[in-house]
Protein backbone atom coordinates (compact mmCIF):
# COMPACT_ATOMS: atom_id res chain seq x y z
CA UNK A 1 0.00 0.00 0.00
CA UNK A 2 1.30 3.42 -0.90
CA UNK A 3 0.53 6.72 0.80
CA UNK A 4 1.43 10.03 -0.77
CA UNK A 5 2.14 13.40 0.78
CA UNK A 6 2.92 16.49 -1.30
CA UNK A 7 4.76 19.58 -0.08
CA UNK A 8 5.12 23.14 -1.45
CA UNK A 9 2.86 22.97 -4.45
CA UNK A 10 3.99 25.94 -6.51
CA UNK A 11 3.73 26.30 -10.26
CA UNK A 12 6.75 24.98 -12.20
CA UNK A 13 8.68 24.28 -9.00
CA UNK A 14 9.83 20.86 -7.89
CA UNK A 15 7.86 19.38 -5.04
CA UNK A 16 8.84 16.71 -2.59
CA UNK A 17 6.82 13.52 -2.88
CA UNK A 18 6.97 11.31 0.18
CA UNK A 19 5.47 7.85 0.02
CA UNK A 20 5.60 4.63 1.93
CA UNK A 21 6.18 1.34 0.14
CA UNK A 22 7.07 -1.99 1.68
CA UNK A 23 7.30 -0.40 5.13
CA UNK A 24 10.05 2.02 4.00
CA UNK A 25 9.67 5.74 3.41
CA UNK A 26 10.84 7.05 0.03
CA UNK A 27 11.32 10.63 -1.11
CA UNK A 28 11.44 11.95 -4.67
CA UNK A 29 11.53 15.39 -6.20
CA UNK A 30 8.85 15.74 -8.85
CA UNK A 31 8.44 18.50 -11.42
CA UNK A 32 4.85 19.82 -11.48
CA UNK A 33 3.52 20.75 -14.89
CA UNK A 34 1.32 23.78 -15.29
CA UNK A 35 -1.46 21.89 -17.05
CA UNK A 36 -3.97 24.69 -16.83
CA UNK A 37 -1.71 27.02 -18.80
CA UNK A 38 -0.93 24.49 -21.54
CA UNK A 39 -4.39 23.06 -22.11
CA UNK A 40 -6.67 23.98 -25.00
CA UNK A 41 -9.90 22.66 -23.47
CA UNK A 42 -13.06 24.71 -23.76
CA UNK A 43 -16.27 24.67 -21.74
CA UNK A 44 -17.83 22.44 -24.37
CA UNK A 45 -15.21 19.76 -23.68
CA UNK A 46 -16.51 19.50 -20.12
CA UNK A 47 -20.12 18.75 -21.14
CA UNK A 48 -20.87 15.03 -20.80
CA UNK A 49 -21.67 13.33 -24.10
CA UNK A 50 -24.31 10.63 -24.49
CA UNK A 51 -23.39 8.02 -27.08
CA UNK A 52 -26.01 5.75 -28.63
CA UNK A 53 -25.62 2.76 -30.90
CA UNK A 54 -28.60 3.58 -33.13
CA UNK A 55 -31.86 5.52 -32.97
CA UNK A 56 -34.60 2.89 -32.80
CA UNK A 57 -38.36 3.39 -32.45
CA UNK A 58 -39.85 1.56 -29.49
CA UNK A 59 -42.30 -0.27 -31.75
CA UNK A 60 -39.31 -2.25 -33.14
CA UNK A 61 -38.80 -3.92 -29.75
CA UNK A 62 -39.79 -7.57 -29.75
CA UNK A 63 -39.01 -10.58 -27.61
CA UNK A 64 -36.92 -11.93 -30.49
CA UNK A 65 -34.82 -8.74 -30.54
CA UNK A 66 -34.15 -8.91 -26.80
CA UNK A 67 -33.17 -12.58 -27.17
CA UNK A 68 -30.73 -11.65 -29.95
CA UNK A 69 -29.26 -8.84 -27.84
CA UNK A 70 -28.76 -11.27 -24.96
CA UNK A 71 -26.38 -13.26 -27.20
CA UNK A 72 -23.97 -10.31 -26.86
CA UNK A 73 -23.67 -10.89 -23.10
CA UNK A 74 -21.83 -10.71 -20.76
CA UNK A 75 -21.94 -6.93 -20.65
CA UNK A 76 -19.30 -4.99 -18.79
CA UNK A 77 -16.59 -2.39 -19.22
CA UNK A 78 -15.21 -3.74 -22.50
CA UNK A 79 -18.60 -4.84 -23.84
CA UNK A 80 -21.30 -2.32 -22.97
CA UNK A 81 -25.01 -2.86 -23.47
CA UNK A 82 -26.29 -1.49 -26.76
CA UNK A 83 -28.01 1.86 -26.20
CA UNK A 84 -30.88 3.04 -28.39
CA UNK A 85 -32.75 6.36 -28.58
CA UNK A 86 -36.27 7.58 -29.29
CA UNK A 87 -37.67 11.12 -29.38
CA UNK A 88 -41.24 12.31 -29.01
CA UNK A 89 -42.51 9.85 -26.40
CA UNK A 90 -45.62 10.89 -24.46
CA UNK A 91 -45.92 9.91 -20.81
CA UNK A 92 -49.26 8.15 -20.28
CA UNK A 93 -48.73 7.22 -16.63
CA UNK A 94 -46.01 7.13 -14.00
CA UNK A 95 -45.60 5.80 -10.50
CA UNK A 96 -42.76 5.50 -8.02
CA UNK A 97 -41.69 2.13 -6.62
CA UNK A 98 -39.23 0.87 -4.07
CA UNK A 99 -38.64 1.37 -0.37
CA UNK A 100 -36.15 4.12 -1.18
CA UNK A 101 -38.38 5.61 -3.91
CA UNK A 102 -35.61 5.17 -6.45
CA UNK A 103 -37.52 3.42 -9.24
CA UNK A 104 -40.05 5.00 -11.61
CA UNK A 105 -42.38 2.81 -13.66
CA UNK A 106 -43.93 4.44 -16.74
CA UNK A 107 -46.17 3.84 -19.68
CA UNK A 108 -44.96 5.68 -22.79
CA UNK A 109 -46.54 6.13 -26.20
CA UNK A 110 -44.86 7.05 -29.49
CA UNK A 111 -46.39 9.02 -32.39
CA UNK A 112 -47.83 5.84 -33.93
CA UNK A 113 -49.73 4.96 -30.74
CA UNK A 114 -47.43 2.10 -29.72
CA UNK A 115 -47.46 1.82 -25.91
CA UNK A 116 -44.41 0.52 -24.08
CA UNK A 117 -43.62 -0.07 -20.42
CA UNK A 118 -40.52 1.74 -19.15
CA UNK A 119 -38.51 1.80 -15.95
CA UNK A 120 -36.08 4.43 -14.66
CA UNK A 121 -33.60 3.79 -11.83
CA UNK A 122 -32.31 6.80 -9.94
CA UNK A 123 -33.86 9.88 -8.38
CA UNK A 124 -37.43 8.80 -9.16
CA UNK A 125 -39.20 11.71 -7.41
CA UNK A 126 -37.18 14.28 -9.37
CA UNK A 127 -37.62 12.33 -12.61
CA UNK A 128 -41.41 12.10 -12.27
CA UNK A 129 -41.67 15.80 -11.33
CA UNK A 130 -39.74 16.78 -14.46
CA UNK A 131 -41.71 14.66 -16.91
CA UNK A 132 -45.28 15.00 -15.61
CA UNK A 133 -46.02 18.41 -17.16
CA UNK A 134 -43.97 18.18 -20.35
CA UNK A 135 -45.35 17.47 -23.80
CA UNK A 136 -42.95 14.65 -24.60
CA UNK A 137 -39.56 13.23 -23.70
CA UNK A 138 -36.57 11.88 -25.57
CA UNK A 139 -34.82 8.89 -24.01
CA UNK A 140 -31.85 6.63 -24.42
CA UNK A 141 -32.66 3.08 -23.43
CA UNK A 142 -32.03 -0.61 -23.75
CA UNK A 143 -34.83 -3.16 -24.10
CA UNK A 144 -35.30 -6.09 -21.76
CA UNK A 145 -37.84 -8.66 -20.68
CA UNK A 146 -39.33 -7.98 -17.26
CA UNK A 147 -39.93 -11.27 -15.46
CA UNK A 148 -42.12 -10.72 -12.40
CA UNK A 149 -44.51 -13.09 -10.62
CA UNK A 150 -44.45 -15.57 -13.48
CA UNK A 151 -45.29 -12.96 -16.14
CA UNK A 152 -42.99 -11.76 -18.88
CA UNK A 153 -43.41 -8.32 -20.44
CA UNK A 154 -41.26 -6.22 -22.72
CA UNK A 155 -39.97 -3.00 -21.24
CA UNK A 156 -37.31 -0.40 -21.83
CA UNK A 157 -34.81 0.70 -19.20
CA UNK A 158 -34.28 4.44 -19.48
CA UNK A 159 -30.65 5.48 -19.16
CA UNK A 160 -30.90 9.21 -20.04
CA UNK A 161 -33.79 11.53 -20.76
CA UNK A 162 -34.59 15.08 -21.73
CA UNK A 163 -37.94 16.84 -21.73
CA UNK A 164 -39.03 18.27 -25.05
Amino acid sequence: MERFLLYSLERQRPIRLIFQRDGRIWQRKVQVLALNENTVMTGEDLIPKVVIDVPMPVDYITEELTDQLSLLEPFGKGNTKPIFAQKGLRVLSSRILGKNRNVAKLQLSDSTGCVVEAVYFGEADEFVDRIKNCGSIAVTYYPEINRYQGRETLQIVIRNYITE
